[in-house]
């Protein structure tokens, strides 16, 4: 990928009908460059409407993105959720690449009050058997949490890219505000991130794949998502950062006024380009 864009997680609000085709098309329209298939409530697309949506991104140059369900949980106690949790990850992946996603994110495990090690543990095996079974040309993007009690820091992810080929990483960096409880907020903060990225995964700094939106939190992290500005993330910093490292890739807007924020996101990068 040789720039960076921005869009939306999901549909965007303003489309006329709320299908992933026409989200697509109000995508091209507003100017924007990419979008987020919503699949967090389960996988429920047809064969028909998928290569319709492929039609279209191809058509008018729209990438797309996958987020899988919320219902996963690679370290449940319990074997059948795990197993489910696989197949949920591995169908969300299929039915993107058939409506031209090249990846797919998703909030790997929970704590249960194990060690961050012990969960690590018991989640490198159920990606292996994501990553055995999904189709060429997806990419599986972990992504960070924002819950004090989700297994999904920055440097758990990456510590299973070191050991697991082909994984890679989705940075909500939301999630990091909110995990911190409002301390990682400052430019040297996201730069940080963006540097550790450079050096652990070659290449990934053309090809990012990002969440930004406000967010509330409490003493046990994300609450909930809010409009850019009325939250205390430091935004303009951010996208400072990704100008200044000249990042190429995704950016998901994640806010309640998706597409207003997303517009608002694109505008101040081009305007500090």
């Amino acid at each position: 990928m040789d720039k960076l864009l921005f869009g939306t997680a999901g549909v965007p609000e303003s489309s006329k009908k709320k299908t992933t085709p026409s989200g697509v098309e109000k995508i091209a329209e507003l100017g924007l460059g990419c979008m987020e298939l919503e699949f967090v409530h389960g996988v429920r697309m047809n064969d028909e409407t998928a290569g319709l949506v492929n039609s279209i991104q191809q058509e008018l140059g729209v990438a797309l993105s996958v987020h899988a369900p919320y219902y996963i949980n690679l370290n449940s106690l319990e074997e059948e959720k795990r197993k489910s949790s696989v197949e949920r990850v591995v169908n969300s992946a299929i039915v993107g690449k058939k409506c031209g996603a090249d990846r797919v994110t998703f909030h790997p495990a929970f704590y249960h009050e194990m060690s961050s090690e012990e969960c690590l543990k018991n989640v490198k095996p159920e990606l292996e058997k994501i990553l055995s079974q999904i189709p060429q040309g997806i990419r599986i993007d972990l992504e960070t949490t924002g819950k004090l009690s989700a297994f999904g820091t920055v440097e758990e992810i990456l510590a299973l890219c070191n050991e697991l080929p082909g994984l890679s990483i989705c940075v909500d960096f939301s999630h990091l505000y909110a995990r911190s409880l409002g301390e990682f907020n400052h430019y040297k903060n996201f730069a940080t991130v963006i540097e550790k990225l450079g050096k652990q995964l070659p290449g990934y700094l053309k090809d990012v794949h990002f969440h930004v939106s406000g967010i509330n939190f409490g003493k046990k992290g994300e609450l909930n998502h809010l409009p850019l500005e009325e939250s205390g993330l430091n935004w303009k910093d951010l996208v400072k950062v990704f100008s200044d490292y000249q990042l190429a890739g995704l950016i998901i807007c994640e806010s309640p006024i998706l597409e207003k924020d997303a517009l608002l996101l694109q505008n101040y990068y081009r305007s500090i380009c």
